[in-house]
């Protein structure tokens, strides 16, 4: 079976695919390996499944909660966390840590946590050229895997689809397109949000952007604006699919403020409800902006679990 799993865990600064210092070619195969190093967190294993859509082994890091091990005749709601640039794997333990000690001082219900890999620059999109079709991997073959694979509770209202910066950008895109499947989103500091891919980091990197748009878009603006969360959301306004809960949060000093801001203005434009959230003082640092949302933050899984609104 093509979705089987195992566990492999990782030697501890064990790097099984190390990365050349010298620059790569812009028409480089992506620099992150499907298959990450295990992080070492309290509840966290890494496993990986053959992947039929990217044709090799793919890996993912899952967060269980004590009580999952307890009752085992109980059933739980899943967050799916979106990683941003660069890969995910630092921010996994700290995540899991916070989503843990919420869970025990019992500020939201025990939950599952997974943690895509992402690989460094994907835009949690299918690639044009269709060597990285990330969006199939996670949706059809993650998603499923999951369900099988765990007690989990298998509908879209016990599902939270959230991401920092490229996974913020994810978790918009891929929330309204699977709404049957992700019954709440949540934006923390999503980019790029723009049509033109001109926001402030593309326009301080343009060896970046040039990387970003030929990897994943295949050099074609055109299809970049295709694929961009503004155009997804656009088209949802405009069906009769049922919508999903949407949070969207920024620091008031990240260099993604204006795009968030001007995200949640295109939300309201096509008269789709959502929290919008502009915490001051706070940069582009996710654990600073979760945890700048204080109790605010805990109140909003609650309600996404109970179906709240």
């Amino acid at each position: 079976m093509w979705l089987a799993f195992t566990t492999a865990p990782t030697a501890r600064g064990q790097n099984p695919n190390p990365q050349p210092k010298t620059a790569q070619p812009l028409e480089s195969k992506p620099a992150a390996p499907w298959v990450t190093p295990a992080v070492r967190a309290n509840r966290v294993e890494r496993r990986t499944f053959e992947s039929a859509a990217a044709k090799t082994k793919v890996s993912y890091h899952i967060y269980t909660p004590e009580v999952y091990d307890q009752e085992k005749d109980s059933r739980f709601p899943v967050l799916y966390w979106l990683h941003g640039s660069s890969g995910g794997l630092p921010g996994i333990k700290p995540l899991s840590e916070f989503f843990d000690d919420a869970i025990r001082k019992k500020k939201i219900p025990p939950m599952l946590v997974v943690f895509p890999n992402g690989l460094e620059l994907s835009m949690w999109c299918d690639s044009k050229d269709g060597r990285v079709p990330m969006e199939t991997v996670v949706v059809k073959e993650l998603v499923p895997l999951i369900d099988r694979s765990y007690r989990t509770l298998a509908n879209r209202t016990r599902r939270i689809l959230e991401g920092f910066s490229m996974g913020g950008y994810g978790a918009a895109r891929l929330g309204f397109l699977y709404p049957e499947t992700f019954g709440t989103v949540s934006v923390l500091a999503g980019g790029p949000l723009d049509l033109e891919l001109q926001g402030p980091r593309a326009k301080r990197n343009a060896a970046l952007r040039e990387r970003v748009l030929k990897d994943t878009f295949g050099g074609d603006l055109a299809d970049f604006k295709a694929k961009s969360p503004l155009t997804v959301v656009a088209q949802a306004a405009g069906s009769d699919a049922v919508r999903p809960r949407v949070r969207v949060a920024v620091g008031s000093r990240d260099f993604t403020a204006d795009l968030n801001r001007a995200f949640s203005d295109h939300l309201k434009k096509h008269k789709i409800d959502h929290d919008f959230k502009l915490l001051p003082d706070i940069g582009h640092d996710t654990m600073a902006l979760l945890k700048g949302l204080g109790d605010e933050n805990w109140e909003f899984y609650r309600k996404a679990f109970a179906g709240g609104q």
